[in-house]
């Protein structure tokens, strides 16, 4: 499960805390919140949606992000996210 994270970079796991807390949200909230600009968050989306970790909604032109909740290690991936909330606190 882990190998499909890896690369894991800071900026994945702010991206992935980011759409882990404000569920469905979308690229621009995420750019706003966390400073990453949109086309490394754009990279950072489409390596996870290949991985089936986040899924996509499309609600009119926005694309409403959302971690899978029927990803067979998601219970890891929330580990792994409050692990990341604790140490950046």
């Amino acid at each position: 499960m882990i190998e499909k994270l890896l690369p894991l970079s800071r900026k994945k796991l702010e991206f992935l805390k980011s759409v882990y807390e404000n569920q469905p949200t979308y690229l621009r909230k995420i750019s706003k919140d966390t400073k990453i600009h949109p086309y490394l968050l754009t990279k950072i989306i489409d390596s996870l949606h290949t991985a089936k970790i986040i899924e996509q909604a499309k609600a009119g032109k926005t694309i409403l992000l959302a971690l899978n909740k029927t990803y067979e290690d998601l219970e890891q991936v929330t580990y792994i996210i409050e692990y990341f909330k604790q140490k950046t606190n």
